[in-house]
């Protein structure tokens, strides 16, 4: 993906799922290059997506970036 600093965008996931999911859970992109941020998004149990909005500050770190990570929480009967 090719972006721009100070210009926010959006990317999108697909959600593989090994069990069936009971509930809403969240989700969240983690290890970031410096400069960008994501807020948590709700999924649905059955979602096959995620979409996520990147806020990109004017002063983000230039170059290519790797090893984003994908993150749910995912409720369980004893808690997340």
């Amino acid at each position: 993906m090719r972006t721009e600093a100070g210009r926010d965008v959006e990317v999108r996931f697909t959600v593989h799922r090994e069990h069936a999911i009971d509930g809403r859970y969240t989700a969240r992109l983690v290890s970031l290059p410096r400069g960008v941020t994501a807020a948590p998004v709700e999924l649905e149990p059955d979602a096959d997506t995620a979409t996520f909005a990147l806020k990109i500050a004017a002063d983000a770190a230039p170059g290519r970036h790797g090893n984003w990570q994908f993150e749910a929480a995912i409720p369980t009967a004893g808690g997340t």
